[in-house]
């Protein structure tokens, strides 16, 4: 046990104040003649004995009574394995972790998650005095830079505070409070974590929290239990021109109880609605602990280029994840250049492409020898496809190096007579690395199949795997973990690799262009994956991955000496001037922690914004799910010892039970009362009078 107030323990001398008037007003007895004084006498005695016996259950009382109201006043708690008697507080030092992921902007009516969450992080303020140190760091996907001032301060602080549209990272968050924390000595140590409590970020952070921390988790008082946001949009790219109609799936995840009636889902390009459905609530698919609607779209885009595009849902409790930004590519024009030492080196491709041209009217065509293509013929090329090469001149390998740091595609069919010492050391160095190794099988022998099996690439998408292409004779390509396989054969050796290489994407066939190695130069798959390669190489969205808030971006930017100083363009209009740094052996500009959704992009300072250069950022799916976490995440993440205050609860009482035990004054207030009523009783009961008058 130990007093809180311990100056109120003088009130324990009141208790000698009954004492005190007891002995001050005993009076001595007078003499008074009367007649029969034998009988008095008795009656005398026997009436004191009944006085005195109530005089001292009146003192005890009252006593008592009064040693109860003094000891109240002082406020014993009760702690368990506590030893001390007198309360000596040391100085706190607290940190106040406010989550501003954007799940805490959920709204219930006017009031969001935040506005709870916010309000409970005034409260805590009130729980310290000039002497302790509070510090108050937001958090999301990262913790923000602490700040430490005076209460009235802080309270301004919080209140200028708003949800940000990161994630939840509460490792990282949890991992800066530590590191406060241990930097005060001397000094008892809390830590309270204003959240939502929904399941996704919860993880324990590396290091251990310092001995003798308590830890406060306070929720908001309610939440919204379902959410619906906008996850991916997904359409194939290989057919997408302006003027023709392209159809994409949007996917919309349901977090909770699905919603009576079906929201609608707008589709907007370049600013513009073009299409809207409703979803079909009865089509609803179930994936893990969420369920799926896929909402089929069918627009023709207006214009060439790269087109701003998003997916928005009707607005719900959590409006930050009801839009989904992306980019449709729909290229005016692809230029494509075939060139090989002879007519007959380009003879198949000349021919797929051509019959593609008919139904792809963006595909243009030029077909060259080595020695009749100039310079300008390799720059003005979005794709070059070099078809049975056995031998690069000087001339023709520094144009192709070119072309790849400027950005340009590059597809590769080795020749059959191909000099693989030369193309190992001279050309593939500058393109990818992948080198190519011995021929495998030959004429007369049991074909080679694909691995239709592990065919997971979009290129290969509405194929009809039972007519894929056998071949007899191969290169092996030995390739670097980096580089990416599109299709491997049977026995696990790589078919078709892709790589990145400066500025530019290649492809490279394991086979030549000849009947008398593979099928696929007349196979009915040769031509679609053929055009679909050349789109692939052609749109060149390689750094065009799903970006998420809170990522770092490193982009490409054709034409664009690194020297050249270049600013990020957010969608709110900020801007930040960013350097190059050196990924996968090439210079690209980094864009660190992208903070908002939406459309971003580069260009040099004082020129036009290019729509190659914009690329889209959206919301993390995962923090959409608004499902509570379980008590024992909760132990498992911040210890055993961590305490959930729920905003039911009074706050600064629970506060104060943790951290000095059970307060008993309101046991004594109940005590004294009782005693007093008790003392009242007994020096008014009938039962305790003279029992002359009785």
């Amino acid at each position: 046990m130990q007093f809180l107030n311990p100056l109120a323990l003088i009130g324990l001398a009141a208790a000698a104040i009954p004492l005190a008037l007891h002995l001050l007003h005993r009076g001595r007895p007078r003499a008074v003649p009367f007649s029969n004084l034998p009988f008095l006498r008795q009656l005398h005695q026997t009436r004191m004995r009944s006085v005195r016996l109530r005089q001292w259950w009146v003192l005890l009382l009252r006593t008592l009574a009064l040693l109860a109201l003094a000891l109240a006043f002082a406020r014993p708690a009760v702690q368990g394995g506590s030893s001390a008697w007198f309360a000596t507080p040391q100085p706190r030092t607290a940190v106040l972790l406010l989550d501003q992921s954007y799940s805490v902007s959920a709204r219930l009516g006017s009031e969001s998650v935040f506005d709870q969450l916010r309000r409970r992080a005034r409260e805590v303020t009130q729980l310290f005095d000039e002497a302790d140190r509070l510090v108050l760091v937001g958090f999301s996907d990262r913790a923000d830079l602490p700040s430490s001032t005076s209460k009235d301060r802080l309270r301004q602080q919080i209140d200028a505070m708003t949800p940000g549209q990161g994630s939840t990272n509460l490792a990282r968050a949890l991992t800066r409070a530590y590191q406060l924390l241990a930097q005060s000595d001397d000094r008892d140590l809390e830590l309270y974590l204003l959240t939502d409590m929904t399941r996704p970020g919860w993880q324990a952070p590396a290091v251990a929290p310092p001995p003798g921390l308590r830890t406060f988790v306070l929720p908001p008082g309610q939440r919204p239990a379902s959410n619906a946001a906008v996850v991916a949009v997904s359409y194939e790219p290989w057919l997408t021109s302006p003027g023709s109609h392209v159809d994409l799936s949007v996917q919309v995840r349901f977090h909770g109880p699905v919603p009576s009636e079906a929201p609608g889902i707008d589709l907007y390009v370049d600013d513009e609605r073009v299409q809207r459905r409703s979803i079909d609530l009865g089509a609803l698919r179930s994936d893990g602990d969420f369920s799926v609607a896929d909402v089929p779209f069918s627009i023709a885009p207006r214009r060439g280029g790269r087109l701003r595009a998003f997916a928005q849902i009707d607005a719900d409790a959590l409006t930050a994840d009801d839009r989904f930004h992306f980019i449709i590519d729909a290229p005016d024009s692809i230029r494509i250049l075939l060139i090989g030492e002879t007519a007959t080196s380009t003879y198949y491709a000349r021919r797929a492409l051509s019959a593609a041209t008919l139904g792809d009217q963006s595909l243009q065509v030029q077909t060259l020898r080595f020695a009749q293509a100039t310079d300008e013929d390799w720059s003005n090329a979005h794709v070059v496809i070099l078809c049975n090469v056995e031998h690069l001149q000087e001339t023709d390998l520094r144009r192709l190096r070119l072309r790849i740091d400027n950005g340009g595609g590059v597809m590769v069919f080795p020749g059959p007579d191909a000099q693989l010492q030369h193309l190992n050391r001279d050309v593939l160095p500058a393109l990818l690395p992948v080198s190519l190794g011995t021929v495998r099988g030959q004429q007369g022998q049991r074909p080679t199949l694909l691995d239709t099996l592990r065919l997971h690439h979009s290129l290969f998408a509405g194929l009809d795997f039972g007519q894929a292409p056998t071949t007899t004779t191969s290169f092996d390509l030995v390739a670097d973990p980096t580089v990416q396989v599109l299709a491997s054969f049977a026995d696990e050796r790589p078919a078709l690799v892709e790589g990145r290489f400066a500025g530019g994407r290649v492809i490279l066939w394991s086979v030549p262009l000849d009947l008398a190695w593979s099928q696929w130069p007349e196979s009915g798959w040769f031509l679609p994956v053929l055009q679909r390669l050349s789109r692939h190489l052609a749109i060149n969205s390689a750094a065009d991955r799903a970006y998420h808030v809170s990522d770092h971006a490193w982009r490409r930017l054709a034409g664009v000496d690194t020297e050249t100083q270049v600013q990020a363009y957010a969608p709110s209009g900020q801007r930040r001037f960013v350097e190059t740094e050196r990924v996968f052996g090439e210079l690209r500009w980094k864009v660190p922690h992208l903070s908002e959704a939406g459309f971003w992009s580069l260009r040099p300072e004082d020129q036009p914004r290019s729509d190659q250069s914009i690329f889209a950022v959206n919301v993390d799916p995962s923090e959409a799910d608004l499902r509570s976490l379980h008590e024992d995440d909760v132990s498992r993440t911040l210890g055993e010892s961590a305490v959930v205050i729920d905003a039911q609860m009074p706050l600064a009482a629970a506060v104060t039970d943790l951290r000095v035990g059970r307060e008993m004054w309101r046991e004594l207030l109940a005590l004294a009362g009782l005693l007093l009523m008790v003392e009242l009783w007994v020096s008014r009961s009938p039962s305790m009078k003279d029992p002359a008058t009785a």
